[in-house]
Formats: C-alpha cells, structure tokens, sequence
C-alpha cells in the first residue's frame, strides 16, 4: 500500500468534512467505545485529529525516553525497530505509574495502548526513522 492508503487504513478518510464532523463530536461527544481505536477523546472526531494526536503522544513518548536516557535509566533509543521502543515505552510507563502511586499520586501515564492506537504509533515510527514496523502490518 501507498502511504495516503495506509494513513486511510489506519486514521480514516481524511476528505470527510472537517467542520461537520467536529460539530457532531461538540454535539454528541466521542462513541463510548473510543478508548479502543484511539489515544484520547478528541482523536475521535476526525481522521486528522487522531493524526494529530498520535503524534503527539508519539512525541511525548519519546521525549519521556529521550529523558529517561539522559538520566541513565535506559541505554540509547536511538534506531530501534518499534517493538523494542515501544517494549521500553510500557518498562518505563509502569515504573512512572508505581512510583506515583507509591506516593499515592495519579497514574502519571492514564493512557491505554489499544492494538489500534499501537498500529498508528508504529506508523508514526516508521515515517520518523523510516523503519520497517513489520507485524504491525506496515513496511
């Protein structure tokens, strides 16, 4: 598949009207599914929005790990495949959640990664270092 036809398979038609499809999310809120096919709420109301937003959480994901490096709390991320990123990303996003809930704090990372949401961050990966993501049904 061309790219423009895996970002459809993954996020969606992103020709759907923009504004009307907004006004529908204003209106009637996210389905009450949503937490299965994307990282937030709002992803939810259109195709470029879960683009969006899967970066996002992409960017923030990495710089987390980018910092978690610096500090000596895992070697160089740098070049990996998806599985071994995102393998330290769930390492290091439990141990936040433990040490906040040790000082009876919120989960410092709420979000769940659904194999959906886990399909559009390995795209991601795969257009920033151009890796091949492999299983993930994406080369």
């Amino acid at each position: 598949l061309e790219r423009i036809d895996m970002f459809r398979a993954l996020f969606g038609d992103e020709r759907r009207d923009y504004q009307s499809t907004l006004d529908g999310y204003y209106s009637y809120g996210p389905g009450q599914d949503w937490s299965d096919q994307y990282i937030s709420a709002y992803a939810s109301s259109h195709p470029l929005e879960d683009w969006a937003e899967s970066w996002a959480h992409y960017m923030h994901i990495q710089e987390t790990l980018d910092t978690a490096q610096a500090f000596g709390l895992l070697k160089s991320n740098e070049d990996q495949d998806f599985e071994r990123w995102m393998g330290e990303w769930m390492q290091l996003s439990v141990l936040l959640n433990a040490l906040n809930r040790s000082i009876g704090n919120s989960d410092a990372y709420p979000f769940v990664i659904s194999e959906p949401v886990r399909s559009k961050l390995a795209f991601v990966h795969s257009l920033v270092g151009g890796y091949s993501v492999g299983n993930r049904g994406i080369a």
